[in-house]
């Protein structure tokens, strides 16, 4: 007979037994809160909201199935999302706009309730994250088909495809590329084994990877690319060295032909070109690259100015519109763009510690070994890229998903081993 813990507290399980000791959901109980928020994470925007509040309601219910058990010694790196919160709602007290600051506290809840739901979490109430892969591939596969099937029709009625924000319609198409990237980590962690039904997963990687190039978003494509560059050097190259080098080389090919051919990427080789005549002209520019150019300097005025502990979580528009005005970045203060930088970003509005806090998730893949996870170090480089190209967490598409994975994978790999009998 195994003997009760000490560290945990045993919630009563009475209740509705019967009822979920049948064949599914025994084994799949687990695992519906995960397939409801990948569901409406793809197609139920702006209701998604709805999809994180769900899972967690439903985790909550499942500690009276598996009991809480506290775990902060083996999954310490879970206090790292809660310190960066903190720092939010620091940031609240000291900002002049209170309903600015307040809907950015809200906006950020998940990453405090989601890591202390995983910090109390039972290894026996997280599913295997093979099966949580296999999810996140048919429902990313199901999206990119639909997608891709809209933007077909298009092309038969109008004689064009799709692309950018009319190709991504439920959400803005950064978003669409990162939530796919990671389907192309989870389907590459999948099949280094054995996998029944090979080819459905195969396909959900094609058609990802195609949709994230017909979603046209920057910070995705580049992404991709560095992220597979990443994979074929690291992973494939020791044990394939001539079919690495032939990958490498399709792939720069690849890139440097989006570079060249593409109208949303072509700025890019013009990058010194674009750098003069943006700040020689500032009230002139109104292409995307160009415009990032100009609110990554208004951001990091503000950071020069608060360099400790920013303007407060509801007042970072409030400076940068003033800076706008400064300089006579027209565009910008016309459209009311945020800086489309999170570093930047958080350094304005919350201050150095905050931004320790964030770079702190962010690296830590890397320089533990117990964390040095193929998933992890993905998640890690994504978010590395989007958020040195855009402003994610200005919104609960990207909160959620960087707290969850980030909080699902660390309780993971922080499992212990089971006992051996």
């Amino acid at each position: 007979m195994k003997s009760n813990q000490n560290n945990y507290l045993d919630l009563p399980n009475e209740f509705g037994s019967q009822f979920m000791q049948t064949s599914f959901f025994k084994t799949h109980l687990n695992l519906i809160p995960y397939l409801v928020f990948f569901t409406l994470m793809y197609f139920a925007l702006p209701w998604s909201v709805h999809g994180i509040l769900f899972f967690i309601l439903f985790q909550i219910a499942l500690f009276f199935k598996y009991g809480i058990q506290l775990n902060i010694k083996q999954r310490w790196p879970l206090m790292l999302p809660i310190f960066f919160f903190f720092w939010v709602f620091i940031g609240y007290f000291y900002s002049q706009n209170k309903a600015e600051a307040l809907f950015d506290l809200q906006v950020k809840l998940s990453f405090l309730i989601l890591p202390l739901l995983f910090l109390f979490m039972k290894k026996e109430q997280i599913p295997d994250l093979k099966t949580i892969a296999k999810s996140y591939a048919i429902i990313s596969l199901i999206n990119s088909s639909i997608l891709l099937i809209l933007s077909l029709l298009h092309f038969i009625d109008h004689g064009s495809v799709t692309t950018y924000t009319f190709f991504s319609v439920a959400m803005h198409p950064s978003y669409l590329a990162l939530f796919l990237t990671l389907n192309l980590a989870f389907i590459w962690h999948l099949l280094q084994e054995k996998l029944h039904y090979r080819w459905v997963y195969l396909l959900s990687f094609a058609l990802s990877l195609l949709a994230i190039f017909m979603s046209a978003s920057k910070a995705g494509i580049i992404t991709v690319f560095v992220w597979m560059l990443w994979v074929l050097a690291t992973y494939l190259f020791p044990k394939y060295k001539l079919k690495a080098w032939l990958a490498i080389a399709g792939l720069l090919f690849a890139f440097i032909l989006v570079l060249t051919q593409s109208s949303r990427f072509q700025i890019i080789t013009k990058l010194p070109t674009l750098y003069r005549e943006t700040f020689a002209h500032p009230e002139k520019v109104e292409e995307s690259t160009a415009l990032r150019l100009l609110t990554w300097n208004a951001g990091w005025e503000v950071v020069k100015t608060h360099p400790i502990f920013g303007v407060g979580s509801g007042d970072m528009m409030l400076h940068q519109n003033q800076v706008y005005q400064e300089k006579n970045y027209r565009f910008p203060f016309e459209k009311q763009l945020n800086p489309h930088q999170q570093f930047i970003e958080t350094w304005a509005s919350q201050g150095i510690f905050a931004l320790l806090s964030l770079i702190s998730m962010i690296v830590l893949p890397w320089f533990l070994r117990n964390y040095r996870k193929f998933l992890l170090l993905t998640l890690s480089l994504t978010l590395f890229i989007n958020f040195a190209l855009e402003s994610i967490l200005n919104h609960q598409s990207g909160v959620v998903i960087m707290a969850l994975m980030f909080s699902l994978l660390i309780t993971v790999y922080s499992k212990p081993q089971p006992s051996q009998s």
